[in-house]
């Protein structure tokens, strides 16, 4: 019925594309992009000195929501809370409706754990779910929500297409 896209450039020019192929309108959603990390990580070197800095801390602090590299960017919590409320608009404005979100990896599986776990889940729990599954790019992961069981069942997760053939 609808595509709900991030605004960064990647995941927009995708629902261009679905958009057309499919003839389905599509709405920006600014709550839905990317895990935003400090610019002084984007686009630096893989061999570079912050970049070294940058996953070494990653690693460090595998299991903390509240981290940031640099006290700057998007804790992994806060990425969560967006999911969350994402989760809640989805299931509030969209019933009965086919939504196609076109999304970055950390929020959808953020979103995912989000539909999976009850809403006061340890976070303990929470982030060994989430390091559970990895999703790769151009994957295609298929949700249903029961709004009388409040439950969500996934169909598919991260189905990755082989290159050149698409569903539509």
């Amino acid at each position: 019925d609808l595509i709900l896209t991030s605004h960064w450039k990647r995941a927009l020019e995708t629902s261009l594309i679905i958009s057309k192929k499919l003839n389905l309108p599509y709405e920006i959603d600014e709550g839905i992009h990317e895990r935003v990390y400090p610019q002084e990580v984007h686009g630096s070197l893989i061999e570079s000195e912050i970049n070294r800095q940058f996953n070494k801390e990653l690693e460090e602090n595998f299991f903390n929501l509240d981290w940031k590299f640099l006290g700057k960017g998007e804790s992994l919590r806060e990425t969560r809370q967006r999911a969350e409320r994402f989760k809640e608009k989805i299931i509030n404005n969209y019933p009965e409706k086919n939504i196609i979100v076109v999304t970055h990896g950390i929020f959808l599986r953020c979103f995912v754990v989000e539909c999976l776990l009850p809403k006061e889940c340890e976070d303990q729990i929470y982030i060994k779910l989430f390091h559970s599954f990895y999703f790769n790019n151009a994957g295609i992961t298929k949700l249903e929500y029961n709004s009388q069981k409040d439950l969500w069942k996934i169909n598919y997760l991260n189905n990755n297409l082989e290159k050149g053939k698409f569903l539509f």
